[in-house]
């Protein structure tokens, strides 16, 4: 069974989706599927819970398979220029690829093995620009808690307008009208970041029972979507009001945060304090403390994780300044800068800080 294609597109495909592939106990699981019909070529990747599948022209017959090994396919492939040709063996299980000079034989696996994409009749549609979801997911994500015990908090959630994590120990916001979902839903955050293969181009964002699909004209993503465990709204979660507000310069602090960063062992988990203007950090080597310019009253002081909060401002990047926001040293800390996103950190209290260290 003989067809032809694109090499270059075939080698482009195969490197948009092979990232979704993972480790897994089902073979098929770690290679990309392929099906050939007369007009077209179609490639997915898939580790259960996140399909990933680009369509591409093609002439010849109808077949399909699995390579054996996607790795070198994809290693051959970045090296053909021109019309690639695939001729699959079904009974000898290996597939031989043909480009001018260029040419290798593969084994194959049998595509009645690999499993079947779930079917979508979606219930809402939504005209998207791809890339402008994915920016917004990408902002928020790194408030996504990156554990399998607990799916629900490695999760994106769309509220309305609102694009959003939490995790337990922060939160983070993305508010825009250019996407209002009728009702809300949650999807894993590293499903929804396979979403920077689409580019900039425009696609329709579909919801449909335990899935939604995001497809452009030839790329598709489906993702599984994600149970509630827990009935959090942003309005429950976000203070109503606020003892104190300053403003302060995003760059400057986010220097003086590295700066820390830089002189602790551990500064994943380090704790950093913050008293009139000063942030200070004790660790086992020495103490270190830098001086941070602020408009505004500040005379709260409370803890905080280090890495929580340079994560926070991160979300800020381009912003000349961001506003902080808290009312006691256990109060939430909220970061803004007057836009669409928003930030919160919870505090280390003090004492609980205090014991860690003398432990």
């Amino acid at each position: 069974m003989k067809s032809t294609i694109d090499a270059k597109a075939f080698a482009s495909a195969l490197k948009k989706i092979k990232g979704v592939l993972r480790r897994s106990t089902i073979p098929e699981l770690e290679q990309v599927f392929v099906e050939f019909s007369e007009k077209r070529c179609r490639l997915t990747a898939s580790d259960l819970e996140t399909w990933m599948s680009v369509e591409l022209p093609a002439k010849g017959e109808a077949f399909s398979f699995a390579f054996s090994d996607t790795n070198a396919v994809t290693r051959a492939s970045a090296h053909f220029k021109g019309s690639l040709t695939l001729d699959l063996d079904e009974k000898a299980h290996t597939l031989r690829l043909s480009c001018g000079n260029k040419g290798g034989t593969f084994q194959t696996l049998d595509a009645a093995l690999y499993p079947t994409k779930p079917k979508l009749e979606p219930a809402q549609r939504y005209q998207i620009k791809v890339n402008d979801l994915y920016e917004r997911v990408k902002s928020v994500s790194y408030a996504a808690l990156d554990r399998e015990d607990q799916p629900v908090r490695s999760g994106v959630r769309f509220t309305d307008k609102r694009v959003w994590c939490v995790d337990g120990y922060r939160m983070a916001i993305n508010e825009s009208a250019a996407l209002t979902v009728k009702e809300p839903f949650i999807v894993r955050a590293s499903s929804l970041l396979h979403l920077r293969e689409f580019n900039k181009c425009k696609g329709e964002l579909s919801v449909e029972g335990k899935y939604i699909a995001v497809k452009s004209k030839d790329l598709t993503l489906v993702c599984t979507r994600l149970e509630p465990t827990d009935e959090l709204q942003i309005e429950h979660t976000m203070p109503k009001s606020y003892a104190e507000s300053y403003s302060v310069d995003r760059k400057q602090y986010m220097e003086a945060l590295n700066y820390l960063r830089d002189c602790c062992r551990d500064h994943v988990r380090a704790t950093v304090a913050f008293d009139n203007g000063v942030l200070s950090l004790r660790d086992n080597d020495g103490n270190y403390s830098v001086a941070v310019t602020m408009e505004g009253t500040h005379e709260i002081g409370y803890n905080f994780r280090l890495s929580y909060m340079r994560e926070a401002l991160k979300q800020f990047d381009g912003e000349p300044r961001v506003w902080i926001k808290t009312s006691s040293s256990v109060s939430p800390i909220i970061i803004t800068a007057g836009g669409a996103d928003t930030a919160m950190v919870l505090p280390v209290r003090r004492m609980e800080a205090a014991a860690a260290h003398a432990a």
